[in-house]
């Protein structure tokens, strides 16, 4: 038994369920105060003025205003997704080999519109292994919209693949031309020219050794 991964994944739990709990506590500590204003304000006339500290019905309907507008942005925070706690659930998904677990787990991260060019690239490389070749050109230009500089060529060959399974050997050969115009190992350079000389029809023979 590895105690070490175990304990990591009590860790992140724990932090995950202490995110959680906090913004509950500060929902219900807002709500608390918003609908004790909002009371106040509505029944002024009934209410002394020493528990409105000193405040009039128009003047205490305001502060419930504020609270309220910051108890908005506290439900927001209470319930957008724990961006490392999802990413968590992805590696481990990703380590099974279940890429449809992986997709479920940076879901709730592409809802909301994430900048993370890696929730991007691995959702291009899942859905490339799934065979939804539409969704990882989508991916992929998302990844290479936040994070260009950073992409793998196996990201590229990914989807310049996909681009080939859809019917489209021209943006194909782009994007495998884009990749050889960046820095790779020669192994990596030699794997992106193979591909890119078999859609252009290049025999293997023919290529200079």
């Amino acid at each position: 038994m590895n105690y070490n991964l175990l304990y990591y994944e009590l860790v992140i739990w724990l932090a995950h369920l202490g995110r959680v709990a906090s913004w509950v506590v500060l929902d219900c500590v807002l709500l608390f105060v918003g609908l004790r204003w909002l009371l106040l304000g509505l029944y002024a006339s009934r209410v002394p003025t020493t528990l409105r500290n000193g405040r009039s019905g128009a003047g205490s309907l305001l502060w419930a205003s504020g609270v309220f507008l910051a108890l908005a942005g506290s439900l927001w925070g209470t319930f957008r997704p724990d961006h490392q706690f999802q990413m968590h659930l992805a590696a481990k998904a990703s380590i099974r080999g279940d890429y449809e677990a992986v997709l479920d787990a940076y879901a709730p991260l592409v809802a909301v519109g994430t900048t993370d060019f890696t929730v991007y690239k691995d959702c291009a490389i899942c859905t490339f292994h799934l065979g939804r070749y539409g969704e990882t050109v989508a991916f992929f230009k998302q990844a290479q919209k936040y994070g260009a500089d950073r992409l793998s060529p196996n990201a590229y060959l990914v989807c310049a693949l996909a681009y080939e399974q859809l019917g489209h050997p021209t943006q194909a050969i782009e994007k495998l031309r884009e990749a050889l115009a960046k820095p790779h190992s020669k192994e990596e350079t030699a794997r992106l020219q193979e591909q890119l000389d078999r859609l252009q029809g290049i025999p293997p023979t023919s290529q200079p050794h």
